[in-house]
């Protein structure tokens, strides 16, 4: 137990890293801004980019450490059925589509009932499209789940099941993803998905599975924008995004492969 207690410590580093790393940018950044300018406050628009910035350079530093944890390779070493098709890959969009209809339509019936944790979680998520509508495209569909996916389910995945089993280690990294979002909606929600991302990881056996599955449910809120307020839609939503994703889940289990190991 002290040998098993000793080595998520250790793993818990890639996490702690990537904060120190993002922290301290946005900060020296922020600082410097302040000095040059004689004014504290960063205007919104700057500082949407500095942030755009720091997730990139976070990014570019997780992807040298994963490629060196495996030495170059992007297959995970995971002795799993791999996906033998581009098809298997496809099936993640309907997954991803699914996903973010379901979340969608169970936030929109439910936030009602917590008007103020959901009118903070609404302020989180207003505050990712304040920026140029190019970048924050980039940002939200492309940067942010890279970044994202070799930070948790790239670097601290790979080093938490070199001594934990991949329940103990999925589990793990879905903690740390929850609390890396901060707000208690993008916490609980965050927190689900990585168990997805997961096994989705363990399925495929290639950290570019739960990297286009991310995209696509980054990208899909775009989508759910369009779609008409009400308990209505959003119980629409919940159900076909619900039915959506279980399907799917179920078909790539089947073409895929898993190891319940």
């Amino acid at each position: 137990m002290k040998k098993k207690i000793t080595h998520i410590i250790k793993s818990l580093m890639p996490v702690s890293a990537a904060l120190l790393i993002q922290s301290g940018l946005m900060a020296a950044a922020i600082s410097a801004y302040g000095l040059i300018t004689g004014n504290a406050k960063m205007p919104d628009i700057l500082e949407y980019n500095l942030t755009v910035a720091v997730v990139l350079i976070s990014g570019i530093a997780f992807a040298i450490w994963y490629l060196k944890l495996t030495e170059g390779s992007l297959r995970e070493g995971i002795p799993i059925k791999p996906a033998k098709a581009l098809l298997n890959l496809i099936l993640l969009i309907p997954l991803g589509i699914g996903c973010q209809l379901f979340a969608s339509g169970i936030i929109g019936l439910i936030r009602n009932i917590f008007v103020r944790t959901f009118n903070d979680y609404g302020n989180v998520m207003i505050s990712y499209y304040i920026g140029n509508p190019a970048v924050v495209v980039i940002y939200i569909t492309i940067l942010a789940p890279v970044a994202e996916e070799l930070i948790f389910r790239g670097v601290t995945m790979k080093k938490a099941l070199k001594g934990l089993t991949f329940t103990e280690a999925n589990l793990m990294q879905a903690v740390l993803f929850g609390i890396y979002h901060r707000t208690p909606v993008q916490c609980i929600y965050a927190f689900l998905s990585a168990l997805l991302f997961g096994y989705i990881l363990k399925g495929y056996g290639t950290l570019a599975a739960p990297v286009i599955l991310h995209m696509v449910i980054n990208a899909s809120s775009f989508l759910v924008k369009l779609l008409p307020s009400g308990s209505l839609s959003a119980a629409a939503a919940a159900i076909s995004g619900g039915a959506i994703t279980a399907l799917c889940i179920l078909y790539i289990k089947k073409v895929v492969g898993y190891n319940n190991k």
